[in-house]
């Protein structure tokens, strides 16, 4: 119970002091659906109205999981799935394949 607070903690932390703009090493941070997924990545749509990097609003790009943090992602994107959910991710790019470090659960 410890451990999920610290992370509910850690990825609100995330959510409200990331720089939600392009940086300039092209990584982004946007709200997006969960729109098909795999054990090490997901296809995401973005749905946050604007444009997101190279994602498009209502766009979909296939993202791959970081392999340290898979398992994690992995049940956080299943869990909005079956929750039907919105997500905010953070990526290492906005190119299909770009890798997902952070993904927290939205209302």
């Amino acid at each position: 119970m410890t451990k999920n607070i610290f992370l509910l903690i850690g990825c609100l932390f995330v959510l409200f002091f990331a720089n939600v703009s392009d940086s300039e090493a092209g990584d982004i941070a946007c709200t997006v659906e969960v729109f098909s997924i795999s054990d090490a990545s997901a296809w995401f749509k973005n749905v946050t109205g604007t444009s997101c990097g190279n994602l498009q609003n209502q766009e979909k790009m296939l993202f791959s999981f970081h392999p340290d943090k898979k398992d994690q992602i992995l049940a956080i994107c299943l869990t909005a799935i079956s929750l039907n959910k919105v997500v905010w991710i953070h990526a290492q790019g906005d190119v299909t394949g770009s890798i997902v470090d952070n993904v927290a659960l939205q209302n």
